[in-house]
Formats: structure tokens, C-alpha cells, sequence
């Protein structure tokens, strides 16, 4: 049906009603000049433009940072840096590349990641920086006070000097379909893409002055959209690449996770360029493992072309190591307790701040938290107290890899170094069952098999604190003893073993005897039989049993972890160097026992043969089982043999069986045993402290 002419002019009216709703103000930029001059300095840029995000004066590192990403897109060159976890990298190029792409000297940004989703997060977080708010003058005062944002407030600084991008970005942002037909200021089109889903948004543009804006995109490694990667016949003309390593290339596939993004940097990345343009490239890691293409890229000798360099959080090292010790106890301990804050090892940190400090050098001063507790005292004091306190609540060796970049070497894990020869010559000159006068404690290490129970037996001495003064074996079967009859043997063989240390002690060079302090029993041994089809495993843990009826202070079950993560420290939970102690009954134990983390032990145990500085010795070679300590010897090597081969096979997998090995294995936990005595001592020294001086606080009032 033809349309009346009174319904023409309605559409016509409803038409021009449309166009005047939809068409919205962009105000004049309020100051040319600055927006001009502070175009030429990044640095300072940033600052102004995004004083929510960068409060703290920059590095020198995060300087060097600013000023590469600069060069890198001048001059089509690479550049890679491997930088702490949380310095605030990422940060500083997403936004530089933002800025770049405000002042048209980039065309076509790509953001490339481990994955679509975490590339994508760098894109949504600068639409969403344009599209918010615009500052009011409340917000100015409140950001001019504390240098930070407010809880749910990101005031918009760009709107002023970037009023079309910030003004359209807020337009389009709740309804990106908008994007499709937008005006401005009396019906002049605007070019924006503002899509969620396709991975890319073009800023906007007035289309009679400049037909196309710049292109930001972001991508993961192995999206297929990377092949040849362009959008309206237009090429990436600078890629920032963001932590591409995930912990998959950790994989037990020698890398291959690895090699792949290699490839792909190698040939796709590099292959993205049009004829005759500049391709510059960014990329930033953490440095997780030499088995990470961050590792590579961020060594100049390697890949010479990135101009790699890596930061380390701590650049010089403190040179009181002891008080630092000494915090990381308190800190430990008070977690453990009531003291969840940590606030008497930061007592301790600010009673001696000058010494703590004195040698320390970090990268980023300015990187901790200043939030103030209920009882008036900061978080944090420090950027090098923010180190020590991960380390306290992880290792020194999550810190090195994720703050220092510093991982474990690969050939050091890798490479078998101990040999029998090396054990022989560990011999000193004391007999077997022999410590020097005075040493500081006994412990011991116990593996415990089907038909039989290996130990070695540790003295702490103050010139040798670690001297083998006893290592055996103790059979309790045959080869016929059933797992449900080992059940029973164990369990006597472990009383008869403690009853044989009580009658023949360790005695020092004086004939005074001293008893264990600590003896930590394998407990990851578990029988089990078919009875009536039905697989059965222990009705009782007999090394469980066996520690509770001793006493569990001198006594402990303990359970090696390939895998070693460490747990939060809590009432319920004791954590220390590499080891923690669950207390209690719990899941799988009915009470107390050790976790350790098996390859950190065993690596020390090997360690202790190659040392050459006089501070470990085996007794003097017997007879037997002790000729040459050759059988001894055996075990060693075989173990740290299996332990590389643990680590190529991957860290999950378990060991074969029949491994003679036991020794190291006692060994090690033995080790364990004298990380866990030395804390004990130490709780016992702080709390006989502590009640006297409440005896002398009794005494003066």
C-alpha cells in the first residue's frame, strides 16, 4: 500500500527526531598547548593523564621502559624485557601504546598474549579508560590528596584533551551497535568500530577529516587470525607481546610449548609487516623457567636482536642475613598464631630498619602497601620488606623466579654430579656413633620398606654442621613376608630400632652421650593386599602409631612431595624452609606429619658431597655394609640419578620400583629434620624470653 503523504511526513519527522537524539556534543579540546606538550614526553603523560594508574614516581627501570617502547616504534627495532611480577609493565606499555595511537604515531597496535582471553583484557581495560566518567573537580582534590583512586572511581583526565575519542567512547560503550551510525555536534558522521567479540576497536574519527582511526587488537599466540593478521587492508605496525609463556610450556615435552611460540614469533609475528613499513615489537615477561621462550628473549647473547635485559626486584642483597632470618621466623610463627598481619616481625623490621636495610638495593623503592592497620601501623615499611614477606609466605625460590628472574638452572637439575668417589672421600676422621664436643643437635631420617628400614643419622656442630655419624639398615622380612604381615613387622622394628639408639647412643669425643632430638619416619609407603577380591590397605598406619605412642616432639611422620607447593601458614598448619607440618588429625592422618618438598631436600642432600669447604664429613669407613661406604655410596648416586630423571619425566610422575635409594632418601630427610629442630629451638627460645620478661615486668611493679 502506497504511504499517504501525512505518513511520509511522519517518518521524515520521526527520521530527523532519531538523528537529533543520537547525535551528541564533542566539546572543543580545553587546552592545545598542554595536550602538545605533553605529547612529547611520555613519561610525563602518563603521569598527567592517568595519575590513578601511575602515583608513584617511575623508575629508572620503568623509565628505560617508556623511552624503548619510543624506539621500538621510531625505528622498527625489538626490544624484550624480563621484569618482576606486579612492577607495573604491562601497565606502562598498554597505555603508551594508547597514547601512541591518540597522537596518530601508530596506525595498527597488536596486543598479542598467551591466550585470546588475557589479550583481550589489555584491550577492554583501555575502552575502559575512554569510556569512562569524565572527572569532576571533587575527584581532582580527592586524586591531588592521596595520588590514588577512590574505590569505584576512575576519573577520566583525557576527556578534557581528548574530548571526541573519550565523549563517542562513552556514547558507543554501553551499546557498541551504536557505533554504527554516529553523529556529532549538529549530524557530522563519525568512524568508530566498537565491537566486544571480534577482538579489535578502531578510535573514532570525524570521517570528512580522517576516513580511518587507529587500530587496537588483541590476539593469543595461537589464534589462527594472527596468519597474515590485517584489518581494512591495513597491517600491524607495532606488537606489544605480554607474558606469551603460560605454565604449560613448562611442559615435560622438552619445551615444546616453548619452541612453538618461538616458531611463532620467528616466522607469523615477524612476517605481519607490509612492504616497506616498520614493524616494531615490545615484549615483556617473567622469566618461569630455562625452559621459557622469555628465557631466551630476554638474553642479549642469545637473541641479540631483542636487546634483552632483565630486572631483578632486589638488586644488591641486605648483608645482616641473620635478622633477616629472624623476620621471616617471626613472621612464619606469628601466622601460625593469632599474629595473621604479621605485626611482630614488623616490629622487629622497624626496631632495626637501619641494619636490616643497610646494603639493600631494589629496583622499585616505591612498589608496597602503605595501608594503614587498626592499630596505626602501615602494612608494609618497604619495598625489601614486601620481599621478605613473599618469601616468608612462599620460598626463596618462588621469589627468585617470579621477582628476581632467576630460575632454576635447568643444567644444574638436569645433570648428575655426585659420584661414589665423591662419598668415599666425605670421610673424616671421627668413628660411626661419634659427634664433636659441644654439637648443637642429633637427628635423624628413617625410610621405611615393605622388609626393611634405612636411616642416616645427622650431627649439627658448629665448624660441622652436617656430619653423617651413623648410617643402617635394619631387615624385619624375606621376600615371602606378606604386605598384610609387614603391617605388624614395621611396626616392631621401629620400637626396636628406638630402643637400639637408647642403649647405644651418639656419644660426643668426651663419652657424653645425646639423645635424638628429631626423627622424621616415611609415611608415604602404603601396603596393601587382595583379600576376597577386595583390595585392602593398612588398618593402621604403623609409623603414625608408633610416633604418637614415642611422643610426636621427637618423633614425626613425614611424607615427601614431588610436586612441593607450600600452604598458607595458619593455626593448623606450620611452614617453614620447604617443609610444613600439618597438625592434627586431618584427611589421610590421624596426626601430626611433615610435607616436604622432595627435590629441593635431595638436591641438598647431592649438594653436601660436591661442598669442599670442610662443613660436612662421613664417619671413618668399617666393615661391611660400611667398606669404602661404597653401598652407601651406591644409594647416593642412584638417587640423585632418579632425581633428574623425576624432573625429565615431569615432576608428577612417580618412582620405579625397586630403586636402591633409601639412603638419600633418609638423608634428605634427615636435612628436613634439622630445618624443623632448629625452629623448634628457636619457638622455645622466644617463648623462655618471653616469660621472663613477664617475671621481670611482675618484679618491678
Amino acid at each position: 500500500m502506497p504511504q499517504t503523504l501525512e505518513q511520509a511526513k511522519n517518518a521524515e519527522t520521526q527520521a530527523k527526531r532519531r538523528a537529533f537524539e543520537r547525535d551528541i556534543f564533542i566539546p572543543q579540546v580545553a587546552d592545545p598547548e598542554r595536550r602538545r606538550q605533553l605529547g612529547e614526553n611520555d613519561a610525563e603523560w602518563l603521569r598527567h593523564y592517568l595519575p590513578d594508574v601511575f602515583y608513584n614516581p617511575f623508575t629508572d627501570d620503568q623509565l628505560r621502559i617508556i623511552e624503548e617502547c619510543g624506539d621500538t616504534l621510531a625505528y622498527g627495532t625489538r626490544q624484550c624485557k624480563a621484569a618482576p611480577r606486579g612492577d607495573g609493565k604491562s601497565s606502562i606499555v598498554k597505555y603508551v601504546m594508547l597514547k601512541k595511537a591518540l597522537y596518530r604515531e601508530v596506525n595498527f597496535p597488536l596486543v598479542i598474549a598467551a591466550t585470546f582471553g588475557k589479550a583481550q583484557k589489555t584491550t577492554a581495560s583501555l575502552k575502559r579508560r575512554l569510556q569512562s566518567k569524565a572527572h569532576t573537580s571533587a575527584e581532582l582534590a580527592e586524586l591531588g590528596k592521596s595520588g590514588k583512586s577512590t574505590a569505584g572511581m576512575t576519573p577520566n583526565l583525557l576527556a578534557d584533551d581528548f574530548p571526541l575519542e573519550c565523549a563517542v567512547a562513552r556514547h558507543v560503550g554501553p551499546w557498541p551497535s551504536r557505533a554504527r551510525n554516529v553523529t556529532a555536534n549538529g549530524g557530522k558522521p563519525i568512524h568508530i568500530h566498537w565491537g566486544s567479540g571480534d577482538g579489535y576497536f578502531i578510535l573514532p574519527t570525524w570521517e570528512s577529516e580522517e576516513p580511518l582511526g587507529p587500530i587496537i587488537m588483541s590476539l593469543g599466540w595461537s589464534s589462527d587470525e594472527l596468519q597474515g593478521c590485517n584489518v581494512y587492508d591495513v597491517r600491524p605496525d607495532w606488537i606489544m607481546l605480554d607474558d606469551l609463556d603460560s605454565r604449560s610450556s613448562l611442559a615435560s615435552e622438552a619445551g615444546s610449548i616453548a619452541e612453538k611460540i618461538e616458531e611463532v614469533i620467528e616466522k607469523t609475528v615477524a612476517g605481519l609487516s607490509g612492504p616497506n613499513q616498520k614493524l616494531g615489537q615490545f615484549m615483556l615477561c617473567t622469566i618461569t623457567s630455562e625452559a621459557a621462550a622469555a628465557y631466551k628473549y630476554s638474553d642479549p647473547k642469545l637473541k641479540p636482536a631483542w636487546h634483552g635485559e632483565r630486572v631483578r626486584a632486589i638488586r644488591t642483597w641486605p648483608t645482616n642475613k641473620k635478622l633477616w632470618d629472624d623476620y621471616i621466623w617471626k613472621r612464619q610463627k606469628g601466622m601460625q598464631e593469632d599474629d595473621t598481619l604479621g605485626r611482630e616481625a614488623h616490629r622487629f623490621y622497624l626496631d632495626n630498619f637501619e641494619e636490616m636495610n643497610a646494603g639493600a638495593v631494589v629496583s622499585n623503592p616505591h612498589n608496597f602497601n602503605e595501608t594503614e592497620l587498626p592499630d596505626g601501623t602501615a602494612l608494609e615499611a618497604s619495598n625489601l620488606q614486601r620481599c621478605f614477606n613473599f618469601i616468608a609466605d612462599t620460598s626463596l625460590e618462588a621469589f627468585n623466579t617470579e621477582y628476581q628472574n632467576d630460575p632454576p638452572k635447568l643444567d644444574e637439575l638436569m645433570q648428575v654430579r655426585v659420584t661414589g668417589y665423591h662419598v668415599s672421600e666425605a670421610a673424616g676422621d671421627m668413628s660411626r656413633g661419634m659427634v664433636a664436643e659441644g654439637v648443637e643437635m642429633v637427628v635423624r631420617g628413617v625410610d621405611v620398606r615393605k622388609i626393611e628400614l634405612h636411616q642416616v643419622t645427622l650431627g649439627v656442630e658448629e665448624e660441622t654442621p652436617h656430619r653423617i655419624c651413623d648410617y643402617g639398615l635394619d631387615s624385619h622380612g624375606t621376600s615371602e613376608t606378606t604386605v598384610e604381615q609387614a603391617e605388624r613387622l614395621i611396626f616392631t622394628a621401629l620400637h626396636n630400632m628406638a630402643d637400639g639408639w637408647a642403649a647405644e647412643p651418639i656419644v660426643d669425643v668426651n663419652g657424653i652421650a645425646h639423645r635424638t632430638d628429631l626423627t622424621l619416619i616415611d609415611k608415604g609407603w602404603l601396603g596393601n593386599w587382595t583379600e576376597d577380591g577386595v583390595v585392602k590397605t593398612w588398618a593402621t598406619q604403623p609409623v603414625e602409631t608408633f610416633c604418637m605412642e614415642r611422643g610426636l616432639r621427637n618423633w614425626l611422620p613425614a611424607k615427601g612431595a614431588p610436586n612441593y607447593r607450600a600452604p598458607k601458614a595458619d593455626r593448623k598448619t606450620i611452614v617453614g624452609d620447604n617443609w610444613h607440618i600439618n597438625r592434627g588429625a586431618g584427611q589421610e592422618r590421624r596426626c601430626d606429619e611433615v610435607i616436604w618438598n622432595a627435590a629441593h631436600w635431595h638436591q641438598l642432600a647431592e649438594e653436601l658431597f660436591l661442598s669442599s669447604d670442610g662443613r660436612f664429613e662421613l664417619f671413618i669407613p668399617g666393615d661391611g655394609v660400611y667398606t669404602h661406604h661404597k653401598a652407601f655410596g651406591d644409594h647416593i648416586v642412584t638417587g640423585a640419578t632418579e632425581m633428574r630423571a623425576v624432573l625429565a619425566r615431569g615432576s608428577r610422575s612417580r618412582k620405579p620400583r625397586f630403586v636402591r635409594d633409601h639412603w638419600f632418601d633418609s638423608l634428605a630427610m634427615a636435612l628436613v629434620a634439622k630445618s624443623i629442630n632448629a625452629r623448634f629451638n628457636l619457638s622455645m627460645k622466644a617463648r623462655v624470653r618471653k616469660t621472663l620478661d613477664q617475671l621481670q615486668a611482675e618484679a618491678a611493679r
